[in-house]
């Protein structure tokens, strides 16, 4: 009987991204809702193959919105909103539920 020695070779390789992103949110007792939200950092796009930061603002007492998305890699902004919160409407929470 005779044997075949094989070798096989397999390598794997794996890579792990972490993203620095600062959330703060400042509630009152008595209030449902935070009364201010921001959100400042790196993340994955929901629409692009591109790492994005996000800058966004939710300023309730003062009814403002803000919010500036930037392509990490071209430092061009894919989106910028500035707004009467109140008029900031049929997004996140407040979208259709069906």
């Amino acid at each position: 009987m005779e044997f075949t020695s094989r070798a096989f070779k397999v390598e794997l390789q794996d890579e792990i991204k972490v993203f620095d992103q600062l959330k703060t949110k400042v509630k009152f007792p008595g209030n449902k809702r935070p009364t201010y939200e921001s959100i400042h950092g790196e993340e994955v796009s929901h629409s692009n193959p591109a790492n994005v930061i996000k800058d966004r603002i939710i300023d309730r007492k003062n009814d403002r919105y803000y919010e500036r998305i930037t392509d990490t890699e071209t430092g061009k902004t894919i989106h910028e909103c500035e707004e009467p919160l109140s008029n900031h409407i049929g997004h996140g929470d407040d979208k259709s539920k069906g």
